[in-house]
């Protein structure tokens, strides 16, 4: 797409919505994104697990490479989760 036709992600998701007509489960990712192999049994079991039917799984994805996908197996070999924030205390804490 031509970079001056792009109106943005908001635009975007609120098309996704639209689309909707009552299917069981919706999943909506960043461009970015690589997919494993057998992600998609990986994540209803997921969804299952958490015995809820209203349950929203939600993630900040890692930064994920094409060489950090298995070749033989189609599975990550990277195991780490982002840090979106830090938190760190100033002096001793005594006031």
């Amino acid at each position: 797409m031509e970079s001056a036709l792009a109106v943005g992600p908001m635009f975007a998701r609120h098309i996704g919505h639209r689309m909707y007509r009552g299917e069981y489960y919706i999943l909506q990712v960043t461009s970015r994104l690589i997919f494993v192999r057998d992600w998609d049994v990986d994540i209803v079991g997921q969804w299952e697990r958490a015995g809820n039917d209203m349950a929203i799984l939600s993630t900040y994805n890692t930064n994920l490479e094409e060489d950090d996908i298995d070749q033989a197996t189609g599975k990550n070999t990277r195991f780490e989760r982002p840090v979106l924030c830090d938190a760190s205390f100033e002096g001793d804490g005594a006031r």
